[in-house]
């Protein structure tokens, strides 16, 4: 799961579970840069219509209805334009967690990297996820169909970086925050602070907007706002 991101602009936010560094030539890697072009091209040309990326979906093992394998066969017939996007409105049912494609399937598609497009593209439609079923069930093959971690660490090859690594105090001076006004499902929050404002460590650089549910935001070190815009504050440490 997850996605890439630029370490030179990235900050570490509420949301942030961890930060994975593989080499460039990694198969996960190679995975998340392909084009959908590139993945509609190959769905295409090779799906074999075995069934493993449905076989073996969690989401589908848990009962939604969830068919990597169809959405393939509809590609395969070339049903996937525009105008009928919002027959994939299953999409929003995948979990993002990107098995199909780097386990699953045995020719080397992605299912996931499809159903992430569909669901951006409804998005820009603004058409909203319709499924909430709560009468799921689990299938009665779910039991034997979950994949061994150490299987799929050797799969993705990640497994040779299974090692201890001890946890080392951090003492290094930071020269600079940058502070993304929306952390969590709530309201943005607003600045109540400004270019060049100097604030402390702790103190409110902004408010939860009124009305709103979310969350306050305070600055992490002593320094001096360098910049506000609509997506984050920078605090500089000088």
């Amino acid at each position: 799961m997850g996605k890439l991101i630029d370490e030179s602009h990235y900050a570490v936010k509420k949301t942030t579970k961890s930060i994975i560094v593989l080499p460039s030539d990694s198969i996960v890697i190679e995975h998340k840069i392909r084009s959908i072009k590139n993945a509609v091209k190959r769905a295409q040309a090779i799906c074999l219509s075995c069934r493993m990326c449905t076989d073996l979906c969690p989401r589908y093992l848990l009962g939604h209805n969830l068919f990597p394998d169809e959405m393939m066969k509809k590609m395969y017939k070339g049903q996937l334009n525009d105008e009928d996007l919002e027959k994939f409105d299953f999409a929003f049912l995948c979990c993002d967690c990107g098995l199909c494609e780097l386990y699953s399937c045995v020719v080397d598609l992605s299912a996931r990297s499809l159903f992430n497009y569909i669901k951006s593209e409804l998005g820009l439609k603004d058409i909203k996820n319709p499924h909430n079923r709560k009468d799921t069930a689990p299938i009665e093959f779910r039991d034997y169909r979950k994949v061994p971690v150490g299987r799929l660490e050797k799969r993705i090859e990640v497994d040779k970086y299974d090692s201890k690594s001890p946890l080392a105090p951090f003492a290094n001076d930071i020269k600079e925050v940058k502070m993304y006004l929306s952390q969590h499902l709530g309201a943005p929050c607003v600045p109540v602070i400004g270019a060049g404002d100097r604030v402390i460590k702790g103190q409110v650089i902004a408010e939860i907007p009124e009305g709103k549910l979310g969350a306050k935001l305070h600055s992490s070190i002593d320094g001096v706002v360098s910049e506000v815009n609509g997506t984050c504050i920078i605090i500089k440490n000088n």
